[in-house]
């Protein structure tokens, strides 16, 4: 996940030291998107789901010390750095969508759970976890638990650069145009994806994968590729190895695309350089689109 320079963190809570080198952000709201999925996954009744939350109460106090912030997640960009800044920005985006959907289609009020976010070991209100516990919610103190040296272990096995992928905000246009795909809008150009289950002019997050985006320094004509759109160059990102990630602008969408080293340099490929990003329709995956926030 990437975050643009405009995006919204404003969700962001105050934190709360807990646990070796961990931080409680209180408010967050990955817990109980978990326990939602797994309540209705088990047959549960969609109106019960306000007891699985702990109905409408205020927020459970968190375990922990001193009342503090996570002073270094100030920007966007601190989320594209920052394993912490991402879980917390991510969680804040998250919360939003519930915010929205769940009195929409189950007639309760989100309640957000407490958010916890450590390294290596801490001590919840269920007892002590370490990195090989994995994510987990702990009932007691209404909290989610994730442990962020599990972004290191992918740096080390370079899933940094593999799975690198971006959320662009697309709007549909017509759901189906008789071939099995929707036409959608971005602020720079039209895509088309599979078709997904929305209707006009509902607004939708796509994610797209730096391995599926192709580059051109010419708009290519006479391809099977559907999505050709036009795009800045706005960061080559360095490193060890054949290949580089390319952050591009498309109207104010991030995308990001995989490319080598060759490529770049036999390209030409630099930042402030005006190219066409190429994604084939069929890499989309249904699953990875989702209803964007309502914007505030």
């Amino acid at each position: 996940m990437t975050f643009r320079e405009d995006a919204d963190i404003s969700g962001r809570r105050r934190a709360t030291t807990g646990g070796r080198g961990g931080r409680i952000a209180a408010g967050g709201g990955l817990g109980s998107l978990l326990l939602v999925g797994l309540f209705l996954l088990m047959g549960g009744n969609p109106g019960d789901i306000g007891q699985v939350l702990g109905g409408g109460g205020g927020q459970a106090q968190l375990p922990g010390g001193q009342t503090s912030e996570l002073e270094h997640c100030q920007t966007p960009e601190d989320g594209n750095i920052h394993a912490d800044c991402r879980v917390d920005y991510a969680a804040g985006s998250v919360d939003q969508m519930w915010e929205t959907m769940l009195p929409e289609q189950a007639g309760i009020d989100y309640v957000a759970p407490g958010r916890v976010v450590f390294q290596d070991t801490v001590q919840s209100g269920c007892g002590a976890a370490t990195s090989s516990t994995g994510p987990f919610y702990c009932p007691a103190d209404q909290s989610a638990y994730f442990d962020v040296s599990f972004f290191d272990q992918l740096d080390r096995l370079g899933g940094d650069t593999d799975e690198a992928s971006a959320l662009i905000e697309l709007t549909m246009v017509e759901p189906d145009d008789g071939w099995g795909l929707g036409l959608l809008r971005s602020a720079a150009g039209e895509w088309r994806l599979p078709t997904v289950d929305a209707p006009a002019g509902s607004r939708l997050r796509v994610r797209v994968r730096a391995r599926d985006v192709m580059l051109a320094t010419q708009k290519p004509e006479g391809i099977s590729a559907l999505n050709v759109v036009p795009a800045r160059i706005a960061a080559i990102a360095d490193g060890d190895g054949p290949q580089v990630l390319v952050r591009l602008d498309h109207g104010g969408e991030e995308l990001i695309a995989r490319v080598t080293r060759r490529s770049v340099e036999t390209l030409g490929l630099a930042p402030g350089r005006e190219v066409f990003a190429v994604v084939k329709a069929v890499t989309f995956d249904p699953e990875a689109t989702a209803a964007a926030p309502a914007r505030r």
